[in-house]
């Protein structure tokens, strides 16, 4: 998808800024926020994997192959909504849908890998009040992640496995890592960093992309999303 012009970009947001609210989309962006995530809260949760399987005729073995499909098919059809929603009206964001819907376009951009194209258009919406600071925080720090560089608020984790053994999930390296705690605040999250790896059972530890480059055997991205609603 092509960048989005500046002068699109400021009409896309004033039409969401002087809308009145609509109710029934707010009631869509609601539904689909629960498809977003219903199926994803099912991993690791074998009884409820068991129902799946039962419910779908999957076989054995072929669960998690299962649940990746369907939840890709959910993805595609919810990013087709959410650009229709965009094309149509701009960015649903608060004064259009309500605080609580307003961060559910976030999410779905994130689980459809679209969020390089729609970056300066949540950016905007964050700048008018539209969009909690924090979710385009999370917008940024999730594409910074996945193109290999550092994130700003920390609210992205990875994982490794070290050369020298062992490994597991860590903060993905965070740039100036002395001030994060100070940006997070700034940005709208109530946590700190360190707070946010407990949460996640992360002994949290400062990275450099260049320790990891001399240290890691494999080391990828894992988005862990953080759109409080």
């Amino acid at each position: 998808m092509k960048a989005i012009s500046l002068s699109l970009l400021t009409f896309l947001i004033s039409l969401s800024s002087f809308a009145q609210k609509d109710t029934a989309l707010a009631r869509a962006l609601d539904s689909i926020y629960i498809s977003d995530q219903s199926l994803r809260k099912i991993y690791g949760r074998q009884p409820a994997m068991d129902s799946f399987a039962s419910a779908n005729d999957v076989p054995k073995g072929m669960v998690y192959p299962a649940l990746d499909a369907e939840i890709a098919t959910i993805d595609s059809r919810n990013m087709r909504f959410i650009r229709s929603v965009i094309k149509k009206q701009g960015y649903p964001g608060k004064s259009l849908v309500g605080e609580r819907a307003s961060t559910v376009a976030v999410s779905v951009m994130l689980h459809s890998n679209k969020v390089k194209a729609y970056l300066p258009l949540l950016k905007a919406a964050a700048e008018s009040g539209e969009l909690a600071f924090r979710s385009y925080a999370v917008a940024l720090d999730y594409y910074l992640m996945h193109k290999g560089e550092e994130q700003v608020y920390g609210t992205q984790f990875g994982w490794v496995k070290f050369k020298k053994g062992g490994g597991g999930t860590i903060i993905w390296p965070v740039k100036d890592p002395e001030g994060v705690n100070e940006r997070r605040g700034k940005a709208g999250f109530t946590s700190t960093v360190e707070q946010s790896a407990t949460q996640m059972s992360i002994d949290y530890k400062v990275y450099q992309l260049s320790d990891l480059e001399k240290q890691a055997k494999v080391k990828k991205p894992i988005y862990t999303p953080y759109i409080r609603r």
